[in-house]
């Protein structure tokens, strides 16, 4: 297993923009910056001119406006209690104004746009917002308070055990560490941290609801909730209890009958498409869709979760779950993987209590259908793939870049040895001997694709703590002395093989793909720091880069040999290997690096 250390920091609270915002609000008593000092009490002849509009109030003597106010754009609206209305004077598009609403104890900034809402109560709207056919309320008995500040996720346990108080500015690291101490880490870290957030939920609570500066929000429902700037809330979206970090670079938006309750969604995010958000942290740049449901869990950046389900989990970056499935107690920090239609991540129950729970690989691939019993762990075997409906038992597996499959027929019946039923079959390495255009295109994808800021990652699949998973790995298989060509190898034969089987012939290549993987990374890691590699490692080192590519290329092939014998037009409908995009780069990337090694010779047999 590998943890990546860290030295344990906590966030510096004064920095964060959101309680700094929050701050000055309980400070002004819920009004927002621009307005602060600069209001005045109606004049007679303005009270006469908006009541002629239509408008009515409860006690005129409690609405405050901006020195700058006219009356001209306010009509048939209902003013209840004490409120704070700004100056409206811009014409473009939309005007600026209140008409045919609702407003008590609500505070209106400069330049918005409220048309035809029902109620904007115990509410703080800053500058430029446009609100339209909106409800929106402050302090809420049926919601988080704190705008879900200061709640604590039980993820990975569903009955609890790993549970960890969560707000608005935690990133992926610090979850992790958390969650997973690092050694050394000590009780007082923790209790560090947990005192943090005691405070944060402090300083974040207030009684009114907030809409940041140059919010959109558009018949919608908003309720004990911060909007931060520029954000995009419509179509029947409902927001409850939650804090919603936004900013005019990085635009959240909520829409499409979402509903985001008692939960912390972070910048750049999207949750579209009747997706449901409960009790759960989307980290930057995340995305929900499609009806998916996140509950109980803190789901990393970059990642999308549609359709189907997650529960209970910590799921790292860029984890894909697009179709419909289940993922239910996976302790997966390191992220990166994709599960498939009608994949079951999720037997936590053993009909005694949903206690157990699941830690999946980095770049883990679940298969169609396929269903995992748990406990399972297959942290030590990063970017590894289930292979469509299998079954596993409960388990764990260290072995890298492997594929867990059924077992052959002919394996149980021509084996050398008795095999139980309930075993699959493990191919060590496979994707290093079969698929390296997968491996090498998530990658470049997951460099590509990064938008977080606030989250670092490293994208190389070859760095040192998956070469160590990868040595002990092949060492594992070195050490069991050779047999027959039809030998199998059972649980209890080889450390770390979990429920599965592994053959003679796979445990040989194994040992081959796994040397050359670790010799490249090694490689790499050493060109990238600037070393000065001597000829005679330039010429191993180039000759690796033309395994890497002769890897990708093959795996690329496979498709274009199978698939016109199935599809008759697949090759008018399929870009050819040679001028597939990721291929080229592979291509460009190599023979590059090859110059640069001095191995002209070896970039022409790119040709």
């Amino acid at each position: 297993m590998y943890i990546v250390r860290m030295v344990f920091q906590l966030p510096d609270i004064n920095r964060s923009e959101f309680i700094r915002s929050v701050r000055f609000l309980a400070t002004s008593g819920g009004v927002p910056v621009h307005l602060a000092d600069n209001t005045r009490p109606l004049r007679p002849e303005e009270i006469r001119h908006l009541e002629a509009q239509g408008n009515v109030s409860t006690d005129w003597s409690a609405i405050r406006v901006a020195h700058e106010f006219v009356t001209e754009r306010v009509h048939g609206s209902h003013f209840i209690g004490s409120c704070v209305l700004g100056a409206f004077h811009d014409q473009d598009g939309l005007p600026a104004g209140i008409y045919h609403s609702t407003l008590r104890e609500a505070a209106i900034g400069n330049e918005c746009r409220v048309y035809r809402c029902p109620l904007v109560e115990h509410t703080v709207v800053d500058r430029g917002v446009t609100l339209v056919g909106s409800r929106v309320a402050g302090r809420h008995d049926g919601a988080a308070p704190s705008f879900g500040n200061g709640l604590v996720l039980e993820v990975g346990i569903e009955t609890g055990g790993r549970g960890i108080p969560v707000f608005a500015d935690i990133d992926h690291k610090l979850a992790h560490r958390i969650l997973e101490p690092a050694p050394g880490d000590s009780d007082g870290n923790l209790d560090s941290y947990r005192r943090f957030v005691a405070d944060y939920r402090r300083y974040a609570d207030l009684p009114w609801s907030y809409i940041g500066p140059e919010c959109r929000v558009d018949e919608a429902t908003i309720t004990a909730s911060w909007i931060g700037p520029s954000a995009r809330v419509g179509e029947r979206a409902i927001i409850s209890g939650s804090t919603i970090l936004s900013g005019p670079n990085e635009v959240t938006r909520i829409s499409g009958a979402a509903a985001v309750r008692d939960a912390i969604v972070q910048w750049g995010t999207v949750v579209e498409s009747g997706a449901l958000i409960t009790r759960s942290v989307m980290m930057e740049h995340t995305h929900g869709e499609r009806h998916g449901k996140v509950s109980e869990s803190i789901v990393g950046p970059n990642s999308s979760i549609g359709e189907g389900e997650v529960t209970a989990s910590f799921v790292g970056p860029f984890t894909a779950a697009h179709h419909q499935s289940l993922v239910i107690a996976a302790f997966w920090p390191q992220g990166r993987g994709n599960v498939g239609y009608g994949a079951n991540v999720g037997s936590n129950h053993t009909s005694r209590a949903p206690d157990q729970e699941i830690w999946p690989g980095e770049g883990m691939f679940f298969g169609l259908d396929c269903a995992v019993k748990f406990p399972a762990n297959f942290r030590d075997a990063p970017y590894s793939v289930l292979a469509t409906g299998i079954v596993t038992a409960p388990q764990r597996m260290a072995f890298p870049f492997s594929l867990v499959s059924d077992l052959p027929r002919e394996l149980l019946a021509d084996s050398d040895r008795p095999v139980p039923q309930g075993l699959n079959l493990l191919v060590p390495a496979w994707l290093l001997r079969r698929n390296l255009y997968a491996i090498m295109r998530n990658e470049a994808k997951f460099r590509e694709r990064n938008k977080a800021i606030r989250s670092t990652f490293d994208f190389d699949v070859l760095r040192p703590e998956i070469r160590r998973l990868m040595v002990a790995a092949r060492d594992r298989l070195v050490a069991v002395a050779a047999g027959a060509p039809d030998r199998v190898y059972l649980p209890g034969d080889i450390e770390g093989i979990g429920a599965n089987v592994i053959r003679e012939e796979d445990r040989r290549s194994a040992v081959d793909a796994y040397d050359r993987a670790i010799r490249l990374g090694e490689y790499r890691s050493r060109h990238a720091s600037g070393e000065d590699l001597s000829p005679d490692s330039r010429e191993e080192f180039g000759r690796l880069l033309l395994w890497l590519r002769h890897g990708v290329v093959e795996s690329r092939n496979r498709d274009h040999v199978r698939g016109p014998e199935i599809i008759p037009d697949y090759a008018r409908t399929h870009t050819e290997t040679s001028d597939d995009h990721f291929v080229r780069q592979v291509d460009d990337d190599i023979r590059a690096m090859l110059i640069t090694l001095d191995r002209p010779e070896l970039a022409a047999e790119l040709d």
